[in-house]
């Protein structure tokens, strides 16, 4: 799972369940992701979209409206066909009819795994199932994996903008930003290397194996920022390079210790070694929403520059 929780709605008539799609985000951006509806009307759509569309991997929830009214299907059939293709995916079965009637269509039909809903109280009862499923993969172990996908993106959106940046310089400017690109990894590779001679002793084999080099997220951003400064033909860069700073300065150090920090027990509550911070519920719902803040800043500036986007 990453930041973007997708759910697949099977409903004839979505534009009628009025204020739900709505709700819905704005609760999972509470809790720090962004919602994707992948729609479909009836069983046959449903059927082309899961074909050619949808792999088990893209869909997070299935909501299944029982009364979906054409040609005299029902969600019943839908279900079926849906908990045959996602054998471990949730499924919310919903209609203005009781859940107890939903239960015994869904006994019938032989459908395991379905939870059930009520059209008037949908939102409540869907938020309700939402919560659950990410309890079970927001602990810290999978907040590492979403991080590190995440901030993947984040950076292949700013390698694209690097490389548009560079594209719009003069031949004069393409030198000196390269230049300063080469001399920034220059030092950091001299200081790696007055290091390595500091480590020559075997002794301090342990220390040595801690230390990582090339162009770094850090870099990258940094490189931005640069490029950012004098770009007079960018509509708000001001905004932009603020946006590139507030995620270099806010967060990256943020993934650097969920990537290598090792997680201990403190007076009873998981911490990093040798930090006081509690890594509990609150804290990794603060990571995620300022994750999704970060990422959307990158991409309107991706967008800005002109950049398309490939594979995200």
């Amino acid at each position: 799972m990453q930041l973007e929780f997708t759910i697949l709605w099977v409903e004839d008539q979505p534009e009628e369940v009025v204020g739900f799609p709505d709700t819905l985000r704005r609760r999972l951006r509470d809790l720090g992701f962004t919602l994707k509806f992948i729609n479909a009307r009836n069983v046959g759509e449903l059927r082309q979209k899961v074909d050619e569309d949808v792999e088990d991997d893209d869909v997070d929830l299935i909501l299944v409206d029982f009364d979906l009214g054409v040609n005299g299907e029902n969600g019943g059939d839908a279900a079926v066909e849906i908990r045959e293709r996602f054998k471990h995916r949730e499924i919310v079965f919903y209609s203005g009819k009781s859940p107890g009637a939903l239960r015994k269509v869904a006994f019938e039909k032989n459908i395991d795994g379905v939870y059930f809903g009520h059209r008037p109280t949908l939102a409540v009862d869907v938020v309700s199932v939402i919560e659950n499923i990410l309890r079970k993969v927001v602990d810290i172990s999978h907040m590492r994996g979403i991080v590190m996908a995440e901030t993947s993106e984040i950076d292949y959106l700013m390698e694209l903008g690097l490389s548009e940046a560079y594209g719009r310089l003069d031949d004069d400017g393409r030198r000196k930003f390269h230049a300063k690109a080469v001399d920034v990894i220059k030092e950091r590779y001299d200081q790696q290397l007055d290091e390595l001679t500091a480590h020559a002793d075997p002794a301090n084999f342990q220390a040595l194996l801690t230390k990582s080099l090339l162009m770094s997220s850090r870099d990258k951003s940094r490189a931005l920022i640069r490029f950012l400064r004098v770009a007079q033909d960018l509509a708000d860069s001001d905004q932009h390079k603020e946006a590139v700073a507030n995620y270099q300065d806010k967060f990256q150090d943020t993934r650097n210790q969920l990537a290598h920090g090792l997680v201990v027990k403190k007076d009873g509550k998981k911490v990093f070694s040798g930090r006081e911070e509690v890594l509990d519920e609150d804290a990794m719902r603060k990571w995620r929403f300022e994750l999704v803040e970060h990422k959307e800043n990158i991409r309107v500036l991706a967008t800005a520059l002109g950049v398309a986007e490939t594979g995200i």
